[in-house]
């Protein structure tokens, strides 16, 4: 795709010399690996050519120097979005004139998601002032779509979220996995998952932490291209788990070559998920202010209303307990029932979530610890290696076992992290038992070593974390 089109925009680059100069450009709006996803090639070069000769016929017939863009965003299910516009001593009409030449055909279709493309024409000089805008103003169509998204109230734009991740950015996914050679059956075995939706409405950890095709699938992805991981990403989103998509997602960003398919969406995807996170937190604040104004029926109706539209939210099923339970929170034997009651359903939502209100054990006090550290990662790019390796233990300390498998083996195979990092530690090794730990047992018949003997060694060492940290040994319960 990136060469044809190379080979395309060189000959399109020409000079007609007959009443005016023209030359023109093409500026791909949507990277290569959507295109290769959702063009039929040839029918997008040939409409192209078709597009640049009628445009340059009209072009050289008039006089001046100005500039002129048309801008189009092929779609699967409806005729194209163009957008015509100029700047410079352009010609009365010329905009009519043009959209009357392209009329004659229609632009192709895509086969799966949106593509966006640019032709800009330079006629003689050129417009004489580079600080001119063109008229009608020019936004890319994605820029359209993300100001409409971004001012949606909160049950629109948690659906059409989920809509924009199920029909634009799942099928390209899917292209690209589904698509490889059969040798690789675990990343083919994840593509038909997407391809197929065959994840929609169950939980993504159950279908993929114990499952060999998934921890396959990572394995057999060159080092740098996280599209297995940013896949689960995808369906976690689909399937509204945003607090589980969001974490993993961040780990993608860290360790994805600029060069991949998660890379390609990484700018979009980020504003949508943090206004989407903007507008939850603005809802949540609502439930807060009723809270400190000590109007916790309130603020326990406002959450319970929330929770209608975001059901999978950690921090709302939090304010939401904390509310309810005013009354009896402090009650050592009533607080810490009622939390007993609920904290499994709020680390359903994100089993990663920093919160942690009753301990009477050690190794519950040893756990509100191991959460609150959590809020104290990666808040400086000088301890981002240290902090990898802390919250990968985080997880597999707090039995977060798929999580953990995922940060391990980023770990062990990231060139970028090593035993200046973990020191003696066996990488390979820890992820094999986050995975003995998952149910899952073929993945480990590919490793040579005496694995029983290396779990010892783990378990050996998470349990002297625990018992030597002061926390624990603070606690007087230690059962």
């Amino acid at each position: 795709m990136k060469y044809l089109l190379l080979s395309l925009f060189l000959s399109l680059s020409f000079m007609a010399f007959s009443q005016s100069e023209v030359n023109s450009e093409i500026h791909l709006l949507s990277p290569d690996h959507i295109g290769n996803a959702t063009l039929n090639i040839d029918d997008f070069s040939s409409y192209l050519s078709w597009l640049e000769k009628k445009v340059h016929q009209q072009l050289e017939k008039e006089k001046g120097d100005f500039e002129i863009i048309i801008s189009m965003t092929l779609h699967k299910d409806k005729e194209a979005t163009i957008h015509i516009a100029e700047r410079g001593d352009s010609p009365k009409n010329i905009i009519k004139k043009i959209e009357k030449k392209i009329s004659e055909k229609s632009p192709p279709r895509t086969s799966l998601v949106d593509f966006s493309f640019l032709s800009a024409f330079k006629i003689n000089l050129g417009c004489k002032n580079d600080k001119e805008t063109f008229n009608p103003t020019f936004i890319p169509y994605t820029e359209q779509q993300f100001f409409k998204f971004d001012e949606l109230e909160l049950i629109q734009k948690k659906e059409a979220f989920e809509k924009w991740i199920l029909e634009e950015v799942i099928p390209v996914v899917a292209f690209h996995t589904a698509g490889v050679d059969p040798k690789f059956a675990g990343v083919k075995d994840v593509g038909d998952l997407l391809q197929n939706k065959k994840f929609l409405n169950k939980n993504i950890n159950t279908i993929t932490h114990p499952e060999t095709y998934y921890w396959r699938a990572v394995l057999e992805m060159n080092v740098g291209n996280q599209i297995i991981p940013f896949a689960k990403v995808c369906m976690h989103f689909a399937n509204g788990e945003f607090d589980k998509g969001k974490r993993l997602y961040r780990l993608v960003s860290m360790f994805s070559n600029q060069k991949t398919l998660p890379a390609v969406y990484a700018s979009e995807l980020r504003r949508r998920i943090q206004s989407l996170d903007k507008s939850i937190s603005k809802e949540i604040e609502k439930g807060i202010q009723f809270h400190d104004a000590e109007k916790y029926s309130e603020a326990v109706k406002h959450y319970e209303k929330l929770l209608e539209i975001i059901p999978n939210s950690a921090w709302l099923k939090y304010e939401h307990f904390y509310s309810s339970t005013v009354s009896i929170r402090y009650e050592e034997d009533k607080g810490y029932d009622a939390w007993i009651k609920v904290k499994d359903d709020i680390y359903a939502s994100d089993p990663m979530y920093h919160m942690y209100i009753h301990g009477k054990t050690a190794k519950e006090n040893y756990e509100m610890f191991l959460r609150l550290s959590i809020k104290e990662l990666f808040s400086s790019k000088e301890n981002l290696q240290k902090d990898i390796i802390k919250y990968a233990d985080i997880a597999l300390q707090l039995k977060n076992y798929g999580f953990a498998a995922q940060m391990y083996w980023l770990i062990f195979s990231s060139p970028y992290l090593s035993e200046d990092d973990y020191g003696d530690r066996n990488m390979l090794a820890y992820f094999l038992y986050c995975l003995e730990q998952l149910g899952e047992k073929e993945m480990i018949t590919n490793f040579k070593g005496d694995y029983d003997k290396e779990f010892k060694i783990i378990e050996k060492y998470l349990k002297g974390q625990m018992e030597n940290h002061p926390i624990y040994q603070a606690s007087e319960n230690k059962e």
